[in-house]
């Protein structure tokens, strides 16, 4: 139902489930908490992947090579395609952590290749085309990450190649796609 007023309306608390309105209180501390929103990823991987990493140019051009049978790139039951970007929190060297874009699908003959997104492959702090402690990546699809925003929780300089990064899930919410109803 839509509300028409002339006076200011008082919301009695915080949401608590989505589309519920936000007090100002609320928007003030999302904002202070330094969250920055990147471009959504297709999928995350939940678990750890067989890997060979390339560190590229301090991170530029970075990439996970497939190490394991070959087979087309499957995350989270989601088929990828080239381009898709794809957040990686799970690898054991956590120097391999980040969000990255396939660049080869591969198949039963050729290895899958993700590099490491062009927003994420340099350090800045409070960048939309650098990674650094805030951003957010939110999963739009995948058997258990669908609705699923992840932040960069690692404090300080990255140093590519070197620093652990690592991600914390703060959020979880309902993805739905319609029918033909």
């Amino acid at each position: 139902a839509a509300i028409t007023t002339t006076v200011p309306v008082v919301l009695p608390a915080d949401p608590t489930t989505s589309l519920q309105a936000a007090t100002k209180s609320y928007v003030d501390t999302i904002a202070s908490a330094s969250i920055h929103y990147h471009t959504p990823v297709r999928v995350e991987s939940p678990t750890a992947l067989t890997v060979t990493y390339n560190n590229g140019t301090s991170g530029v051009g970075a990439t996970l090579t497939n190490a394991g049978a070959q087979a087309a790139l499957v995350l989270d039951g989601v088929t990828l395609s080239v381009n898709d970007r794809v957040l990686i929190y799970t690898q054991a060297d956590q120097t391999q952590n980040g969000v990255y874009t396939v660049t080869n699908v591969g198949s039963v003959s050729t290895n899958w290749v993700m590099t490491r997104s062009t927003d994420t492959n340099t350090y800045a702090p409070s960048s939309p085309t650098a990674l650094g402690a805030g951003d957010a990546f939110f999963v739009s699809q995948g058997a258990t990450g669908a609705g699923e925003l992840y932040v960069c929780n690692t404090t300080g300089t990255i140093t590519f190649g070197t620093t652990n990064i690592t991600f914390v899930q703060v959020a979880a919410t309902a993805v739905y796609t319609a029918g033909t109803g």
